[in-house]
């Protein structure tokens, strides 16, 4: 009496299966995808005859370069060869893709390291190929070889036999010592697009009669990270689970990830400003079991792409989301400041960072949505810095427009853009500017440099007093060389420069300069050591000197310190990190 149905496999099934990153490996050069450059200059070099001894292959896993160095084993030694295009009907050609040819080794690096087995390959390389025309020493993972093992091979590699050709693969062609890269025609190998390898991925699913949901292909590849091997073994996982059709959710149920459309609810929560839309998206992920390394990636990779929309528009080739995705994408990118999504950037690879090594990435998580739904737009410095020259004398300062209310997370159909306003720029006082104290008398002919650099910190105010940010970059400049009316100031801080060259703020200072003096000179800026650098004969320290620990003291931040403290009359009491 059976008691259990038989469940076996019938015999020679699983042992037949050949896994789709095999069964479908290239078997000629221009099978290979995205390596163009390496395989025409390969075909190229068999067909003129000028094919070297020694080359080393680079790059990151899954990419190639095995497959490439057996495609060029099998043009070496084709029965039909050598040939730029390999028959695969040979005996030759098809031991060679097995991996089963005498006369062409595949050696592992990490296993065969030691001096021994390297001169033993020496020994055996001195013979002649059993039946090809050359014996061919494939050597995987080559930088793992001891520093002895390389030191053992460099006389062989230099000078080998006529009949040997060595192809070596690495992932980290750094570790690989110089006296070996000198040896070797050295080829990179790259990463694969999205595109090329969800095209790849496509003719797979046609050739295995599977169908694919919309995205689903173009989501493998983006989880390959330009990997073909990863993308075909993920492939391979996904047919397994669900064999008819592939969809997204079977995709994410396989690599542990949260559905796009609970990112695109998060970040809309961010747009909100609505803590409480953001934590159940966080208590949702935990329900589900989700790895939180992987969702905040995936929040990244999407405030990466409403970033890129932003500073390039939704349609540019660098946004790595398929054409369905794009409009979504579009709206998103018009909820927040470029300052914005580079903050929430900053604040989600940070606590990625930190939740590795604590036990309470939850909190840590949590912690980041709060502060992420409950900011404030971002506001310029330079807009703080005006609107705050601007009470200190007195002006009427425009009031920035209030921020919208916090929107409530809607479904897809309902959503609207929820548009931040920035605030208005302090539009120029309509009145004539303020006169300039003790204004220096215009003086004929040519004014020469010890003169200008004597009413530079007048000019400087003046400068301010039209614009608060140029003002502060004039101050930390001095004249440096005064000539046929161009005048070149010497700056010794970086930061600044870009306020001195900038066309319109150019012009200010150029008109400020022919305010007082009556000139029209020519500004240039120019880069100077800080012991290098003209001291102005004005320097009036503002508040308590800054303490020793005060690294960044030319910074836009400290710059603002300054000014806070120079209009209420304070002093810095501590500062901390």
């Amino acid at each position: 009496m059976r008691l259990f149905a038989d469940s076996r496999v019938p015999e020679g099934t699983l042992m037949s299966y050949v896994v789709i990153a095999r069964k479908y490996r290239p078997q000629s050069f221009d099978d290979v995808v995205g390596q163009e450059h390496v395989a025409t200059t390969l075909k190229n070099a068999i067909k003129s005859g000028r094919v070297a001894h020694a080359y080393l292959f680079a790059g990151p896993r899954g990419v190639g370069k095995t497959s490439m160095a057996r495609i060029l084993s099998k043009a070496l030694n084709c029965e039909k060869g050598p040939t730029d295009n390999p028959c695969n009907q040979c005996d030759v050609c098809k031991r060679v893709s097995e991996g089963a040819d005498i006369d062409v080794q595949e050696i592992d690096g990490a296993s065969n390291r030691r001096i021994e087995e390297v001169r033993d390959l020496r020994q055996n390389a001195r013979y002649a190929p059993s039946r090809s025309r050359f014996k061919i020493y494939i050597i995987d993972e080559v930088h793992m070889l001891t520093t002895e093992a390389f030191n053992a091979l460099l006389k062989t590699l230099e000078e080998p036999p006529p009949h040997v050709k060595f192809i070596f693969a690495t992932t980290d062609p750094h570790k690989v010592p110089e006296t070996i890269h000198s040896r070797c025609q050295l080829f990179e190998f790259r990463r694969l697009s999205t595109g090329d390898i969800a095209k790849r991925l496509s003719q797979v699913c046609e050739a295995e009669g599977v169908k694919a949901e919309d995205g689903v292909l173009n989501a493998i590849a983006r989880a390959a990270r330009g990997a073909v091997r990863d993308a075909q073994s993920l492939l391979d996982q996904l047919i397994a689970f669900c064999p008819t059709t592939l969809t997204l959710k079977d995709l994410h149920a396989i690599l542990g990830l949260i559905s796009e459309e609970k990112i695109f609810q998060l970040v809309d929560a961010f747009a909100g400003r609505n803590p409480k839309a953001a934590l159940e998206v966080v208590h949702e992920l935990y329900e589900q079991g989700k790895d939180v390394g992987a969702f905040l990636e995936q929040a990244i990779s999407h405030l990466r792409d409403l970033m890129i929309a932003s500073a390039c528009g939704a349609d540019s080739a660098l946004i790595d989301v398929a054409q369905a995705g794009r409009e979504a994408v579009k709206r998103q990118a018009t909820l927040f400041t470029s300052d914005d999504l580079m903050y929430m950037l900053h604040v989600l690879a940070e606590t990625k960072k930190r939740g590795k090594e604590n036990p309470q990435s939850r909190v840590l998580l949590e912690m980041a949505v709060v502060k992420l739904a409950t900011m404030e737009s971002l506001q310029p410095l330079g807009e703080v810095l005006e609107r705050l020259s601007a009470m200190a004398a007195g002006r009427p300062v425009a009031p920035s427009k209030p921020l919208p209310p916090p929107a409530r997370v809607a479904p897809e159909a309902e959503r609207h853009p929820v548009v931040r306003e920035s605030p208005q720029p302090v539009s120029a006082p309509s009145s004539s500017p303020e006169p300039v104290k003790a204004p220096v008398p215009q003086v004929e002919g040519e004014i020469d440099l010890d003169r200008m650099k004597a009413i530079w910190p007048q000019i400087a105010a003046l400068v301010r007093s039209r614009k608060p940010s140029v003002g502060l970059a004039a101050e930390a400049a001095a004249p440096a060389r005064l000539e046929n009316g161009r005048l070149v100031l010497g700056l010794s801080q970086r930061i600044y420069k870009s306020n001195l060259e900038n066309g319109p703020d150019k012009k200010i200072v150029e008109d400020c300069i022919a305010e007082i003096t009556g000139k029209r000179l020519t500004l240039d800026v120019t880069l100077v050591a800080a012991s290098a650098q003209p001291k102005n004969p004005k320097e009036t320290p503002v508040g308590r000197a800054p303490s020793p620990e005060a690294r960044d003291a030319g910074s836009p931040a400290q710059a603002m310190i300054r000014k806070a403290v120079e209009l209420f009359d304070g002093r810095v009491v501590s500062t901390e990190r």
